[in-house]
């Protein structure tokens, strides 16, 4: 017998025992509670595509950036294009970046001239200042996941929250900052203050000592299943997917969540 047959069914069921099966079930939701507040202490959260809005933030800048530079009479494009050509590109240098086949200082320099190639026109006729100019602003948009305050609000009195990212150190704080969530944190590593990248173990045992934590006591969530799921994994850290795509994946893992808000039942 389920509670769900309980509550469906409630008159068919003899009082006494209804009683005494909801009281159970009170008992295990308290044990359960406490047994998971007390075996974790520590989360670490991804920030880019997990906790603030990368997407949504960068389309934003980019359509500004279209109009103030004039980049429909250099490259004969509409914005839309504009757009999905630079996230398809940014997405394969990065996948480059965290396999160390190139350097940050290369994503920063190409990305815009590479745009400007795979949209056929001349790599050159990229505006000088442009790429400076994204990481100007594309940082201080305050675009977040949805269900991160609700969820860091929920997490905050039970739980030390840190941030673990291969972002760029100098926009960080500030993504953090003008999003309103530095203030729930207590420690961001980031690939350049470590001197790794997830899903290097190293980066992770980074974290853990300034934190001032163990593995085992330690929970790692993120939206990137090599970096941020199997770098947990390898380095003894149990991890929970953000996985709003719901792709498909063999890890073995604390849990695989769609939306932010499942957080507050498993947690």
């Amino acid at each position: 017998m389920t509670i769900i047959t309980i509550f469906k069914y409630p008159n068919s069921i003899d009082q006494n025992l209804f009683t005494t099966l909801i009281y159970c079930e009170y008992l295990r939701t308290l044990i359960l509670n406490f047994v998971k507040r007390n075996l974790f202490k520590h989360i670490f959260f991804d920030l880019d595509h997990t906790l603030w809005d990368f997407e949504k933030s960068s389309e934003e800048t980019l359509i500004e950036l279209y109009k103030d530079f004039q980049l429909e009479k250099r490259m004969n494009a509409p914005v839309e294009l504009f757009v999905e050509t630079f996230r398809k590109v940014n997405f394969s240098l990065w996948a480059q970046l965290d396999n160390r086949e190139i350097t940050k200082k290369y994503v920063r320099e190409q990305r815009f001239p590479l745009v400007f190639e795979k949209l056929g026109a001349n790599p050159a006729d990229s505006p000088i200042g442009m790429g400076e100019e994204y990481l100007r602003r594309c940082p201080k948009k305050a675009n977040l996941i949805e269900g991160t305050i609700e969820v860091l609000e929920y997490l905050k009195d039970d739980y030390q929250l840190h941030i673990l990212t291969n972002g760029f150190q100098d926009v960080q704080h500030i993504k953090m900052s003008h999003s309103n969530i530095d203030s729930y944190f207590e420690s961001v590593v980031t690939a350049e203050c470590s001197g790794f990248s997830k899903p290097n173990k190293s980066m992770f045992d980074y974290a853990l000592n300034l934190a001032n934590a163990k593995a085992e006591e330690s929970i790692m969530i993120g939206d990137n299943l090599n970096a941020d799921i199997k770098g947990a994994i390898g380095a003894g850290i149990q991890a929970i997917f953000f996985n709003p795509d719901e792709k498909d994946h063999e890890e073995e893992l604390l849990a695989d969540i769609k939306n932010l808000n499942q957080l507050i039942d498993l947690l």
